[in-house]
């Protein structure tokens, strides 16, 4: 056997191996927190890629990184950050392609996508090749980069928190959400207000956020009140604001959360109560879906919590379906708070073409 096909079957065992590991740890629930930790582990993923597979020109890096960020996708479709950060890498190794043959920083001179106001005065780019020790280096380089801008993207959320609550609100939130606790949290540092915290049964994870609110010294709250399930909407005419966070946001404007957020969206909606989403940037989807696609975005749990097996029989034939996400359409929002500024719900799919690349949504990948 020649020498280049060992090299070829080496590279790619080896490529199989990152896959693979990636894949398990994410299908067995290794990475283990919240979808920053996800997003975390999938730029890590395509940075080993990056740094150790086998590639001679910029359009080998591409298709590797293409190929390899399909499978990881399709491993679990239903976790959204996955392919978000597939598609963010796959932006930046373009970006990073085009300042080294330009030698420019002003990428959206070389890339009409990016800027169409700018395509009259887009200068060629020239049909040279990178090294590939140059091309590697730089855009290991710019992930560390970009991995660092997404570990301080809670803290550039929860420093706009003063400029949405006032004292004397009534915040009524859902479950727990790191990003919402930490932006209530950093609130309650300069206003005192009341927080209903949605009890989000069966789990009841609204119970680990009012333990952690009730912990931080440094706030102040005129009151921690926690409600059940059923009370959302008999509590309603005594809020002022609701702030839930995001599982996934969607290209339209709408967003994926926790089941029971629709419930609460909707009662906001029957009060005309403002729905504040607190969401980061990985969170951003290109995807378009609608209460009808639950196949495409939501997990059934087992139904054991709600109904104890031991009741089953008296139920007779009745079918019990306990979903983990509900969808919430853009109607119901009034504003969206990334790490920059705050954004209306039709103005998310601006966000697009600053995070993703066209052609990549376009040929999904």
């Amino acid at each position: 056997m020649a020498a280049a096909d060992v090299d070829a079957i080496s590279a790619s065992a080896r490529i199989g191996k990152i896959r693979d590991q990636f894949i398990v740890d994410l299908r067995q629930g290794r990475i283990r927190g919240t979808s920053y930790h996800v997003a975390q582990a999938t730029v890590n993923f395509m940075r080993k890629l990056v740094a150790n597979c086998k590639y001679d020109t910029y359009d080998e890096l591409l298709t590797l990184l293409k190929t390899e960020g399909r499978a990881v996708t399709a491993a679990e479709p239903t976790e959204f950050v996955v392919g978000n950060m597939v598609l963010r890498i796959l932006k930046l190794v373009r970006e990073e392609q085009t300042r080294l043959i330009l030698g420019s920083d002003d990428v959206a001179l070389a890339d009409p996508a990016d800027a169409l106001h700018k395509l009259w005065k887009a200068p060629e780019v020239a049909q040279k090749e990178i090294a590939t020790k140059q091309l590697r280096k730089a855009t290991i380089e710019t992930i560390n980069e970009f991995l660092q801008e997404m570990e301080n993207s809670r803290d550039n959320i929860s420093s706009q928190a003063a400029d949405h609550i006032l004292d004397g609100d009534v915040v009524f939130t859902f479950g727990q959400s790191v990003t919402v606790d930490a932006f209530l949290k950093v609130a309650a540092t300069k206003r005192r207000f009341t927080v209903f915290i949605g009890e989000n049964a069966p789990s009841c994870n609204g119970k680990a956020l009012l333990e952690s609110l009730k912990s931080d010294e440094k706030c102040s709250w005129a009151e921690l009140r926690l409600v059940e399930d059923t009370d959302v909407l008999p509590s309603m005419p005594q809020v002022t604001r609701v702030v839930v966070g995001a599982v996934a946001v969607l290209a339209d404007g709408g967003f994926v959360a926790s089941a029971g957020t629709l419930t609460l969206c909707l009662a906001a909606k029957r009060h005309a109560i403002p729905v504040i989403v607190c969401a980061a940037f990985y969170k951003l989807t290109p995807k378009f879906l609608s209460a009808n696609d639950q196949e495409q975005f939501n997990k059934l749990l087992s139904p054991s919590s709600v109904l104890p097996f031991s009741q089953a029989s008296s139920y007779g034939g009745a079918d019990v379906i306990c979903p983990l996400f509900d969808y919430i359409p853009p109607e119901l929002v009034t504003l969206y708070i990334p790490q920059t500024f705050g954004i209306a719900p039709s103005h998310v799919y601006r966000l697009l073409g600053e995070y993703f690349h066209p052609e990549d949504i376009e040929h999904n990948l």
